[in-house]
């Protein structure tokens, strides 16, 4: 990788978006970063494959931003970890192909306000399962996926009671 990343003690915004960057040009060393705050990478449509999982170790993490890029597996399970001490607020994982479900494991995303995984591949019944359990919740982006499962509506407004926004557009509910 061209780029190596030492303490890093002040970084706290990290902002690659709508560059050329490829998941094999992400340094392991990124990791190094523990103070960050907002990680934006959206728009690098050469960030292929599966998101990279020592994304998860950011503790400090408010916002992670990885919208319209190119990534085609599954959301790995490792990615719940930066809400397991309640910091992260903003999740934007939109306009990708990413396939599968929400894992169970972001159930405990108690902190996130924001969550936009609209324009992707997901299916399956998480918006109940899953998202329902997101108490802070004030926004949900989910348009074009494949969506499916009985009425979410009645789940989400009583779990997610602070809801604002509500998109579930082109889905197969």
């Amino acid at each position: 990788s061209k780029y190596e990343f030492g303490g890093c003690p002040n970084l706290r915004v990290l902002d690659w978006s709508y560059n050329r960057l490829s998941a094999m040009g992400l340094p392991p060393s990124l990791a190094n970063c523990r103070r960050l705050k907002t990680i934006d990478m959206s728009g690098n449509k050469l960030l292929s494959g599966s998101i990279p999982e020592f994304l998860g170790g950011f503790h400090a993490l408010r916002r992670l931003a990885l919208a319209r890029n190119n990534f085609t597996a599954e959301i790995p399970d490792k990615l719940s970890l930066l809400c397991g001490i309640g910091m992260l607020v903003e999740l934007d994982l939109s306009s990708n192909q990413l396939i599968g479900s929400l894992p169970a494991s972001f159930s405990s995303c108690r902190s996130l306000e924001v969550l936009d995984l609209g324009s992707n591949q997901l299916f399956g019944d998480f918006v109940v399962t899953v998202i329902s359990k997101m108490s802070s919740l004030r926004v949900l982006r989910l348009p074009f996926n494949n969506i499916s499962g009985t009425n979410p509506l009645p789940a989400l407004a009583a779990g997610c009671p602070l809801l604002e926004v509500i998109d579930l557009g082109s889905n197969l509910l």
